[in-house]
């Protein structure tokens, strides 16, 4: 079986897609599953760091124009092509994506990824975990003042709703108020899934105004919200996302847990929003330290700041 990992980034995303294409690279069979890049304005010395490990560098088209487009930087293709992987991987029977923020921890990760693409449409995790802080991504009630009837209005809202509320219907949103959000920063669909031109669908036909507007999630959100395709749901350890509650560390396995019994190995670490930016202490099982960072990286060789 052809098992393409694909991600994409620029410049300035480097040091994080190196780290998640070393990953990949040490955890899979070459002969079976190859690494390729989007290449959304990468330097040439940085290709060439990558060229042992990366079977090839694509550029990519807007293949959804708005009025917009052309002013856009190139990094923003990275929000609309994963409905065109296709095209861009025709020979891959699976295709297996990464956000550049992300990397794998064990052996495990690419093999279940692709076996989640052979039972349904694609496999994906959705934003639920006990460690997380909401049940509901984000979920917050919203008071409002209602003079006329002496009172207060609670609307409950989350963020899954308000972006589809942004691009789609009322009814659409309030159907998926309290159904997950699942993250598109790590999936897998079969070369010849229908997900594809679905989701373009998806894309096509949300209202997309403005640049800010542009998110491949919110799409794949729908079509699954709307029961457009079929899913396999991933656990959380599968795209751990560290922005919503850091990892904890076990010494005897080397690895980083779920930070609760029954400290579950994690999969795939997402790195995402703020997370990457800020400094984090990691706390071993045993509430001290670890000797790594959010990246798995020891702490003895990370170097000072400047």
């Amino acid at each position: 079986m052809n098992t393409v990992v694909v991600t994409a980034a620029d410049q300035n995303f480097f040091s994080m897609l190196q780290t998640m294409v070393e990953s990949v690279a040490a955890r899979v069979d070459p002969d079976h599953v190859s690494i390729r890049v989007i290449d959304l304005g990468l330097r040439a010395d940085q290709r060439a760091a990558l060229s042992d490990k990366v079977e090839s560098f694509i550029q990519v088209d807007w293949d959804i124009v708005w009025p917009f487009t052309p002013n856009l930087p190139e990094h923003k293709k990275a929000f609309t092509v994963s409905p065109f992987l296709p095209k861009y991987l025709p020979d891959a029977e699976t295709i297996v994506w990464i956000d550049a923020d992300a990397w794998v921890q064990t052996e495990r990760a690419i093999p279940t990824l692709v076996a989640g693409a052979q039972a349904a449409d694609l496999a994906i995790a959705p934003q639920i975990h006990p460690c997380y802080p909401d049940a509901v991504s984000r979920g917050k009630v919203r008071t409002f003042n209602v003079p006329l009837l002496r009172g207060r209005a609670r609307r409950i809202t989350s963020w899954g709703r308000t972006q589809l509320r942004r691009r789609y219907s009322r009814a659409v949103a309030n159907a998926a108020l309290f159904k997950p959000t699942y993250n598109a920063g790590v999936f897998a669909g079969r070369g010849d899934s229908p997900v594809w031109s679905v989701w373009e669908q998806a894309y096509r036909t949300a209202r997309i105004r403005r640049p800010r507007d542009l998110s491949d999630q919110a799409p794949i959100n729908y079509a699954i919200h709307t029961g457009q395709i079929s899913v396999s749901p991933l656990p959380a350890t599968f795209n751990w996302i560290c922005d919503l509650r850091l990892p904890a560390w076990d010494p005897e396995r080397a690895q980083l847990v779920t930070p609760a019994v029954p400290y579950e190995p994690i999969h795939i670490v997402h790195v995402l929003g703020q997370s990457k930016y800020a400094q984090h202490t990691i706390k071993s099982l045993d509430g001290s330290p670890a000797p790594v960072d959010v990246w798995g990286t020891p702490l003895a060789a990370t170097a000072e700041p400047t």
